[in-house]
């Protein structure tokens, strides 16, 4: 074993070495934690850890004790941390540290008191207040004589046993509960609950400013001899304290960092994520309740052996291995390899400071990156994080201020998950510490009920060779208990799969995290979409099947023009003949259609497809580079088109036909079906997407891909020949593909909408009521125009709806239920490169929590992967990735980039039907809820970053639009000032005035700040793509014009604000608008208190943080300042008037 690596399992176990004399070791603290392997690799290293031990001390100036302390004594970095806090959340518990025992024997109350009135007086911590000079916290000790302290007793003896129980549990909540006064209070509290004569429970609080983990075994080690020598009338036994805390804050804060502790810090924060990834039950709110709840759970002796040997084997100590499985549970739970947890050290170095009372504790931030080639990598890199974060430990205040991240009142700064490991007093004390014994007296450590969550998440362990104990503290405002109890049934499993492994090297995504039946319900339970379906049938042969059961039923109408079903068909052969005339055609040819919406793009559709070949939609609206190009990468030798679209197809080299030209010609073409053979897995048409490069890539869709997702629609909604269907969509979109082909192969009507229709609403709805459609498909955006436009609510033909393109949003919904109370909402999802959808949704259902975008269809795979392909549990966010018969061949002509997306599925199965071969990796963020609806979260490539924050926008989006009067909301991020920010558009029933203002701050109580938009804009109308989606290039960029003007100062309030706020945010006041608030302006935690400070200082008024918060701008803050002061000038001209100079006053 290592020294350092010795060192760090001394130090976990709360064992601490120092030098005495010249050759020899003193050993503090745990000592009851030493084992003999321990106690040999301590004698085995001696001086080496000597040399250790004196290279260390030698750095350090040695803390002095100050005879007569300064006037004005600094707080230690750790304790101002906690001031703040304190000053932020007006006193709350979040930093008590209770301690309760139940005590079986006669309690000697007066003793009792003077045990605790001696540690009061030996501890000058325990009486030490806190407050500010000139806007700088600084601690006052108080004499003993001033120190009022006295045990409290509450007498329950006497009442029924089970009343008696309740009422000890809520008072003991109560009082672990009740806040601390800084300024004045002492740092102590103890409470007894006597049940009868004999038995009692005692509560002991401290405030973490004054004490920490191992103050809490020093207290209690300091009571007990101490209750014990009053037992006896015995002298005080404990020897005097060298120092008191004081001195070490003083030494603390003129110690100097070291350069090479600084550049490795820089280094290690650069980039770091604000936020764990964790999904969320709940938002969080703007300000913090600190309320938990605890999971606990063990693993057995010999899971827990095999840890200790793993640990060993890998030369790691227990604490460091725990914190690598945690680390890579979180990462498979977060969708992210970037993992930061927080962890505590005693940080009591000299030996001196062993046995005080005090915030000594330091916390270290350990980041760890989980993407690694293998196991043996991952633990190498995981033993070189802690060896640096010990070698060049700061204290964790200096961290924070060197990071220079955003801060935010709902978060706690570098990160959100701390890991305790055998902590004697963390959130439960270890079961062999637990049981004291004092003359008389039996003492057992009982829960004190006062569970404060600090943190998101608090992870405990405690190993040892009978067990591994785990216990989760967890905030219940963000997660649920299940959420948690799922967390650590997979830590369980993904630390049995690590014990199993047996330090053989293998890559980390084969070490299991979900139990057997997890996975089988993960890759087949919530897809179980198996349906048989006639494998060679094709979908113009359902057509033409219509063609001869109803010859004279009108297939399609175009305005004022209609073909029936045997004028179409024949029509659509004769041009199929044509195409084969005109070139050689095989298996997969292209052909291109360019034409407007038209009977004639109908009758094209068709009569590609009869001809064995592809469709390839070019949309009349494409700029002609945009067309040349397709017309290049497809190599179409053959573009059926109209004539008023010829000469944009100049430098084409293939042969036009005209669709509106060449009546002649067809009129010599063969009327009967072509009759070509075609195979399923013959393409039926290639439609072009963007590209990120800005290339379009071709989606290649197959005949049985297209005939799978037509028959489960129509299995799934049905249609007869009496419906009539709109087709409105433009055909370079594929969901047109269906309203082609599932209404031409039931026997319906196909009602065409002029070309540009589908953007107007009025027209809509008076071809919808004219035609008397009863199906029809909206993008949500689309949607949402024309439910503003009323016009739906007179089409009473309608009977089904379907939305898809876009996140369909629950005030769309509601307003459609309005609406349209009989039509039924259905949402569908896909994207290009499946056949159209691959999942679908009623919208009948509960849409509070938001619009999901349901299950799989028929024959379709649905897995939610991470980044590293491991299946994500139900809850969590990952990648959605598609499998089954309605894949996409592919991209045309871009191999690379279809071996980039459409990969192995590494879940195959060759036996299951079930089982895809591929995945289509989507790039859209989703997680699957617990009755198997997916929710859609987001693009991987719309996730923001603002200030440090990730972001998704949807989040936002959803949060906007549940306010009263938004309509619909976009959220972007743009550059502004220099920085990104979070940008909002909104579109609302109304607009005023000021209303950008108030719908940040409706959102301050739904969202924390880091989310709020800067900037909100509002928007009358939203542009729309040529496919009907909401076009997000086309979102004004925001200007001077729409941010806040600058409005000078007019009072000498709002002058004084505007001064204090400049000298701390370094600006210039004479450039700071009223308007303005003081955190979009850069203000933070640390520096929101100073302002108050000052403002208490400068004008004798004392605010709250969430007057900060809530006012919104320093005018409003102004106005509050103003009624403050005017209250106190009327109260004291009342105060020092007459009784007759008052008149009569009614209230």
């Amino acid at each position: 074993m290592s020294i350092h690596l010795l060192i760090r399992e001394l130090a976990e176990k709360n064992v601490h070495l120092a030098v005495a004399g010249e050759t020899e070791l003193t050993v503090t603290g745990g000592q009851q934690q030493l084992t003999a392997d321990l106690l040999a690799a301590i004698r085995q290293h001696k001086s080496e850890i000597l040399n250790w031990l004196r290279s260390r001390n030698s750095e350090q100036q040695p803390i002095r004790k100050n005879r007569v302390l300064p006037a004005v004594v600094p707080l230690s970095d750790a304790q101002q941390r906690l001031w703040i806090l304190d000053k932020l959340q007006g006193g709350s518990a979040e930093y008590h540290m209770p301690l309760a025992f139940s005590v079986s024997g006669k309690l000697d109350i007066p003793r009792l008191n003077q045990v605790f009135y001696s540690i009061i007086e030996r501890h000058a911590v325990l009486r030490t207040v806190y407050d500010s000079v000139n806007g700088e916290a600084c601690q006052r000790v108080l004499a003993v004589e001033q120190c009022d302290f006295r045990v409290e007793v509450n007498d329950f003896s006497g009442i029924d046993a089970n009343q008696q129980t309740m009422l000890v549990q809520q008072s003991l909540i109560e009082a672990a509960s009740r806040p601390f006064d800084l300024s004045r209070d002492l740092m102590l509290r103890v409470l007894v609950l006597q049940q009868s004569l004999t038995e009692a429970v005692v509560l002991i609080t401290m405030h973490h400013i004054a004490s920490d983990g191992w103050s809490v075994a020093v207290l209690l080690k300091e009571f007990l001899a101490l209750y014990q020598a009053e037992q006896l009338h015995s002298v005080n036994p404990l020897p005097p304290l060298e120092l008191q805390y004081a001195d070490y804050a003083i030494w603390q804060r003129q110690q100097e960092i070291s350069v090479a502790s600084r550049d490795y810090w820089q280094q290690q924060l650069t980039g770091l994520p604000e936020t764990h990834g964790l999904s969320l039950a709940r938002p969080r709110t703007q300000f913090k309740a600190y309320q938990g709840a605890l999971v606990s759970d063990k693993l057995g002796a010999a899971s827990s052996q095999q840890l200790l040997k793993l640990a060993a084997k890998y030369q790691l100590t227990p604490f460091m291995l725990l914190h690598g499985i945690l680390a890579l549970l979180l990462s498979r739970h977060s969708y992210s390899h970037d993992i930061v947890i927080g962890t505590s050290v005693a940080n009591r170095v000299q030996p001196e400071l062993n046995d005080l009372i005090g915030f000594f504790v330091n916390t270290l931030v350990l980041r760890l990156n989980t993407e690694q080639p293998s196991l043996h990598d991952f633990i190498d890199h995981l033993r070189q994080v802690h060896r640096d974060a010990l070698t060049y430990q700061l204290p964790f205040e200096d961290l924070v201020k060197q990071s220079q991240i955003s801060r935010s009142s709902s978060i706690s700064p570098l990160f959100q998950i701390l890991m305790t490991y055998n902590s004697d007093f963390g959130v439960l004390a270890s079961e062999q510490h637990s049981h004291f014994s004092l003359p008389g007296l039996q003492l057992k450590l009982i829960p004190s009920g006062h569970y404060q969550a600090k943190y998101d998440l608090t992870v405990e362990f405690q190993l040892n060779e009978s067990g591994l104990q785990i216990h989760w503290l967890y905030d219940v405002a963000i997660f649920d208990e299940v959420q948690i109890r799922q967390l650590n049934q997979h830590f369980c499993q993904l630390a049995l799969s690590v014990a199993d492994s047996g330090g053989d090297n293998r890559a980390l995504e084969s070490l299991d995290m979900l139990n057997t039946g997890e996975i089988e319900q993960l890759l087949y339970g919530w897809n179980q979409t198996t349906v048989r379906y006639p494998e060679h049938l094709l979908i113009h042969q359902l057509f033409e099947q219509q063609a001869l059961l109803q010859p004279s039923h009108i297939a399609v109408r175009f305005e004022d023009d209609s073909l029936t079903y045997q004028q179409l068909n024949e029509q659509a052969n004769q041009l199929a003949h044509l195409i084969a005339a005109t070139t050689p055609l095989a298996a997969d040819t292209l052909i291109g259609i360019y034409a407007h919406r038209s009977l004639g793009m109908v009758v094209a559709i068709l009569a590609v497809l009869k001809a064995g070949a592809a469709y390839v939609p070019l949309d009349p609206e494409y700029p002609v580079e945009r067309l040349h190009n397709i017309l290049l990468d497809a190599a179409i030798p053959v573009v059926l088109t109209q004539t008023d679209l010829m000469a944009r197809l100049q430098g084409y080299t293939g042969v036009p036909l005209l669709l509106n030209g060449c009546e002649a010609v067809l009129s010599h073409m063969p009327k009967h079906n072509p009759g070509v053979a075609v195979q399923p897995n013959q393409l039926a048409y290639v439609i072009y997407t963007s590209g990120s490069t800005g290339k379009p890539k071709g989606v290649m869709i197959e005949h049985g891909a297209l005939l799978n997702r037509i028959l489960w629609m129509d299995h799934q909604y049905g249609a007869t020949s009496a419906d009539r269907v709109l087709q409105k969509t433009p055909f370079s979109f594929d969901v047109s593909v269906w309203e082609f082909v599932w209404t031409l192969s039931k026997g319906a009507t196909l009602i065409v909408a002029k070309p540009d229709g589908h953007k107007d609403p009025a027209y809509l709805a008076e071809l919808i009521r004219q035609e008397k459609v009863t199906k029809l498909h909206f993008v949500p955006s689309m949607l949402g125009l024309m439910l503003e436009h009323g016009g739906l609510q007179q089409c009473d033909s309608l009977r089904q709806v379907f939305c898809s393109g876009e996140a369909l949003i629950s005030n769309h919904v509601e307003a459609f239920r309005r609406q349209l109370p009989s039509v039924a909402l259905h949402n569908l999802y896909g994207p290009t490169e499946a056949a159209i959808d691959v999942s679908y949704w009623d919208c009948a259902g509960d849409v509070t929590a938001g619009v999901p975008i349901g299950r799989p269809i028929a024959n379709i795979q649905l897995l939610i992967l991470d980044p590293q392909l491991c299946l994500v549990p139900d809850g969590t966010v990952g990648e959605l990735c598609i499998g089954g018969v309605g894949l996409a061949r592919g991209y045309l002509n871009r191999p690379e980039l279809t071996a980039e997306r459409f990969i192995a599925n590494p879940y195959y199965q060759k036996s299951r039907a079930d089982s895809s071969r591929l995945l289509y990796r989507t790039g859209d963020l989703v997680s699957r809820r617990a009755d198997g609806n997916i929710e859609y979260h987001g693009r991987t490539d719309f996730q923001l970053k603002i200030r440090g924050f990730r972001i998704e926008p949807g989040e936002v989006e959803h949060q906007l639009t549940q306010l009263p009067g938004i309509e619909s909301a976009v959220v972007l991020g743009r550059m502004l000032s220099g920085s990104q920010q979070l940008v909002a558009y909104v579109k609302a029933d109304s607009w005023h005035k000021g209303m950008a203002d108030e719908l940040r701050l409706a959102l301050s109580q739904r969202l924390p700040d880091y989310m709020i938009p800067s900037l909100i804009v509002h928007v009358t109308e939203w542009s729309l793509t040529v496919n009907g989606k909401l076009d997000r290039t086309a979102l004004p960029l925001p200007d001077v014009a729409l941010q806040p003007q600058y409005v000078a100062a007019e009072t000498a309030v709002e002058e004084s604000l505007l001064g204090i706020a400049a000298e701390l945010l370094q600006l210039n006041a004479a450039n700071i608008s009223v308007t303005a608030d003081f955190f979009s302006l850069g203000g933070y935690s640390l520096l929101a208190v100073k302002f108050l400070l000052q403002v208490e200082v400068k004008l004798a008024i004392n605010l709250s943080i969430q007057d900060l918060f809530n006012m919104g701008s320093f005018r409003a803050l102004a106005a509050k300042c103003e009624t403050i002061l005017q209250a106190k000038t009327l109260k004291h001209e009342l105060a020092h008037a007459n009784s007759d100079e008052l008149d009569e006053v009614e209230f």
